[in-house]
């Protein structure tokens, strides 16, 4: 009896340390995906802020993480922070192109406070619309909103590219505010990207 409650107590040490260094790593699990805590991209390495879960109503949606060079707990410093970033969206559902397209559409309009950033990507948002409109997501899906500086946004569907989108961080960052900025799709899955 006394050699079954020293194996039960060890193993469940070994299982806590276990436990430690898988969170000790940075890797976040989203409903069965996981988001490395880094990640290499154009030869840059980024740090996972946070996943969440978006939910609608009582469905999942997708799971989503947000790649930066930098950790922060800020909405606003993650938006001003210069350098890549990436935006990484895993399926939970079908979601035809439309409603997808209209969902990024509806989040830049709530969040385009004085009503100037929309008119000045205009051109952006328009090719956006272009590059998504043929493409109905699928259950399992993977969809990365990849910006990098000088190059602009890259957008790839289960690592086939696109296209990229000129037009600097000021076009990203309008994409980004649809999940941290000040009206977010989803506050619950904002709190868990930002980490507040």
């Amino acid at each position: 009896m006394k050699k079954n409650i020293i194996k039960m107590l060890l193993g469940m040490f070994l299982i806590a340390i276990v436990s430690t260094i898988w969170a000790a790593n940075g890797d976040i699990m989203v409903e069965n995906v996981n988001y490395p805590g880094t990640i290499t991209v154009n030869g840059k390495t980024l740090v996972l802020n946070g996943a969440g879960l978006r939910t609608k109503i009582i469905v999942d949606v997708y799971t989503l993480g947000l790649y930066v060079p930098q950790k922060s707990n800020s909405a606003d410093t993650l938006l001003k922070m210069q350098g890549p970033k990436l935006v990484e969206i895993h399926m939970l559902r079908d979601v035809e192109a439309k409603t997808f397209i209209n969902a990024l559409k509806e989040g830049l309009a709530d969040n385009d406070r004085d009503s100037k950033v929309l008119a000045q990507i205009k051109p952006q948002v328009d090719q956006l619309v272009d590059l998504m409109n043929t493409t109905d997501l699928k259950k399992g899906d993977v969809v990365k909103f990849a910006f990098a500086p000088v190059k602009g946004t890259n957008i790839s569907i289960n690592g086939t590219n696109k296209g990229t989108i000129s037009g600097g961080d000021v076009f990203y960052n309008a994409i980004l505010s649809i999940w941290i900025g000040s009206a977010p799709v989803d506050r619950v899955l904002k709190s868990k990207i930002v980490a507040e």
